[in-house]
């Protein structure tokens, strides 16, 4: 459309048929320019630093490089285009691998051409696009890692014992005495209980020992004196 500048797309696939197909698709798709095409990533990087795009479309597996690297070097070389990754694979490392690396989005290849024509233009304004089975993935991924996190740790008796003096204000030294152990080993028991309770100190463990204990999902706790 005359007067309206028009979406410029990059596009880097090691695929020429596939290639073609997508650059005849925004080529003639109003409000996109022709796109330019690339199997070499050195190429496509050089472009993109020259004259950065609207939006990029590029594939995980090139020919001597992968497309993590490449979407690294667009980054490091301070270049802002979105970046969407357009690929066959659901690994949920290459899809974190990916986003971490600086993609926008990520979209498995499938004949629904106008799907992708769709998630440019909105790639181009700035939004994340994401597949519907990579985003249900992730979020699986997500709930998982939710319910780890929140699940109470498994606490012995000894270790209830120890929470409990130091939650009494005792000092290493004494609680050495009192459960009738060696205080490294007083210590070493503190530093295995700061990362399982997600602490970093005695009293931040102690702290949300109590705070299991009053949930009711907590270890019970040993009587204080009483000798593991």
């Amino acid at each position: 459309m005359e007067g309206v500048e028009r979406l410029s797309v990059v596009i880097l696939d090691d695929d020429p048929l596939l290639l073609e197909t997508l650059k005849d698709l925004v080529a003639r798709t109003p409000g996109f320019a022709t796109p330019r095409v690339f199997t070499d990533p050195v190429k496509a990087l050089r472009s993109m630093s020259r004259r950065p795009p609207s939006v990029a479309l590029v594939d995980l597996r090139l020919p001597g490089d992968s497309g993590l690297r490449f979407i690294r070097n667009v980054r490091g070389r301070r270049v802002e285009t979105p970046i969407l990754v357009l690929t066959g694979s659901e690994d949920t490392e290459q899809i974190v691998g990916a986003l971490a690396a600086g993609a926008d989005g990520y979209l498995l290849k499938s004949p629904n051409l106008a799907e992708l024509v769709n998630s440019l233009k909105r790639a181009a304004a700035g939004e994340t696009v994401l597949s519907a089975s990579v985003l249900r993935r992730l979020l699986a991924e997500y709930r998982q890692w939710a319910v780890a996190v929140h699940r109470p740790p498994p606490l012995s008796d000894r270790e209830c014992t120890l929470l409990e003096l130091t939650s009494q204000g005792l000092s290493c030294q004494a609680i050495a005495r009192q459960m009738k152990l060696e205080v490294h080993a007083v210590y070493a028991m503190n530093k295995s209980l700061y990362k399982r309770l997600g602490a970093t100190s005695r009293a931040g463990a102690a702290a949300r020992w109590r705070e299991l204990q009053r949930s009711g999902s907590g270890a019970p706790s040993a009587a204080a004196g009483e000798a593991p």
